[in-house]
């Protein structure tokens, strides 16, 4: 179309946008169409807008609101009546949340496809619409009343038998239908129907039994994750011969299912990594199959293990023991991990927890040397995990230290370094250093000592070293 360049005076211009608040609207000259953007507004002003558009001379079919009005929590009567004279403020009245139940019978008396369309998906419309909707020969119209929650059950049952697929499949996903109506529709044998039916989180048992005889995977992982799940579907389910279903219910299935032990037994044994890999990062996973994860020989396994928000404090400290550090780092990243922020919650846990005091060293919380030497008479005698210090907080690494050179704890080979090489990234502690390595080299162990050398070099340099005499450093 041929744009038709028009002027309106300064003055009307600066009386629209005064209107708005200034700067929230522009008037944009379109042929011989005046059209108002608004980008915010409030329902007081619309008589305001309407009366300043007919007193600057432009008639109220030709002012078009382009900017949605479903913000506005009331329509008054004088702007229902004005957008209903055009296709653009009838298609607005029909999506409105507000809409008047006799503007909406009124506006889709015109029987305009874009305005039923969209009064369709109104949850607000008036029950005799959705059902003059219902019979109408297009089928997104129908699809949309289907779908729509307001639409009355009698509706349902009728839209039900539709030709259409995408109207079967619009009432096997509505959320208030009657479940009579669901169990009708689960020997419908087109996908979409039968999807839309697993995903819907109404549909009974039966329905979900019915489905889950199928071929698709999809709908069995779908079903799987369902919250009516009961005890015959989840054993039917934990054997499927796809692990991604297997694996789907072992990451959703929880304690509230009768007989979900046997459940959690079965997923935990499967022969494929990845159900393991899910089921042992199932927040409601029993303990003693948690403590029985810690030995599975995929890493993998007892890595998403340890990042389950529900870890006990047993399972915890079996894990810190494991042999990968991709284990390990995911366990202190772990939010359910015991965290300390007093002496008093430190005390208190070694109090409940005497077989595992030594994790009070893992905390955030700075020990006290008594809390620290506690812990530690606590763990004489246990193999401690003491490898991974860096996670340590650096005042207990520390305490540890001192302890060490005290011949409180007692480290091997590996852990003895571990523990050089985390003294050396603490600011000020090279002499806490020294004599870590003097106690390495007094030993004898060659490797060790090697490796113990190359920390204490790389840490400080040749020139804080060089008054430093002990075996094997020069």
């Amino acid at each position: 179309m041929k744009r038709k360049e028009k002027m309106l005076s300064d003055a009307n211009m600066i009386q629209c946008g005064d209107l708005w608040g200034g700067g929230c609207h522009e008037v944009l000259l379109d042929a011989d169409r005046f059209r108002c953007k608004i980008d915010s507004h409030t329902s007081s002003r619309h008589a305001i807008v309407i009366r300043d558009a007919l007193r600057v001379g432009f008639e109220p079919d030709e002012l078009v609101v382009l900017q949605r009005i479903e913000s506005d929590d009331d329509l008054s009567t004088e702007l229902c009546d004005f957008l209903s004279t055009s296709l653009e403020g009838r298609f607005l009245l029909a999506r409105h949340r507000c809409c008047p139940p006799e503007v909406m019978r009124k506006i889709i008396d015109f029987k305009e496809l874009k305005v039923l369309r969209a009064a369709s998906t109104n949850r607000c419309a008036p029950a005799d619409v959705l059902v003059t909707m219902s019979s109408h020969s297009d089928y997104e119209v129908r699809a949309n009343v289907a779908e729509n929650t307001s639409c009355p059950r009698d509706v349902h049952a009728s839209l039900a038998g539709d030709r259409s697929v995408t109207v079967r499949a619009a009432v096997a996903s509505n959320t208030v239908v009657d479940p009579a109506i669901l169990i009708s529709l689960m020997h419908d044998d087109s996908d979409p129907v039968r999807l839309a039916l697993v995903k819907n989180p109404i549909s009974p048992p039966a329905v979900l039994e019915s489905l889950i005889s199928g071929k698709s995977h999809e709908i069995r992982i779908r079903a799987a994750t369902h919250p009516n799940l009961n005890r015959s579907l989840a054993l039917k389910l934990s054997r499927d011969v796809d692990w991604r279903v297997r694996g789907a219910l072992g990451a959703s299935i929880t304690a509230v299912i009768d007989g979900s032990l046997e459940i959690f037994r079965a997923l935990a044994c499967d022969r494929d990594v990845p159900a393991r890999s899910k089921v042992a990062a199932n927040s409601c996973l029993p303990e003693d199959l948690a403590l029985e994860l810690c030995q599975d020989p995929d890493y993998s396994v007892r890595h998403h293990l340890a990042a389950n928000s529900a870890l006990s404090v047993a399972t915890y400290a079996r894990l810190r023991f494991d042999e990968r550090a991709s284990v390990r780092r995911n366990l202190v990243n772990n939010p359910s991990r015991p965290l300390f922020y007093s002496d008093e919650e430190v005390e208190k846990f070694m109090d409940s927890n005497p077989d595992f005091a030594w994790l009070v060293f893992w905390g955030d919380h700075r020990l006290t040397p008594i809390n620290a030497r506690r812990a530690v008479d606590l763990s004489i005698g246990k193999s401690l995990p003491y490898d991974d210090f860096f996670f340590i907080h650096e005042e207990n690494r520390v305490l540890l230290g001192e302890l060490f050179l005290a011949g409180k704890i007692k480290f091997d080979k590996r852990e003895s370094l571990s523990l050089l090489h985390s003294i050396c990234q603490i600011e000020d502690q090279i002499e806490l250093s020294k004599n870590i390595y003097s106690v390495i080299a007094a030993r004898g162990e060659f490797d060790t000592l090697h490796g113990a050398k190359e920390v204490l070099r790389a840490s400080y340099g040749q020139d804080q070293l060089r008054d430093f005499k002990v075996s094997g450093l020069h």
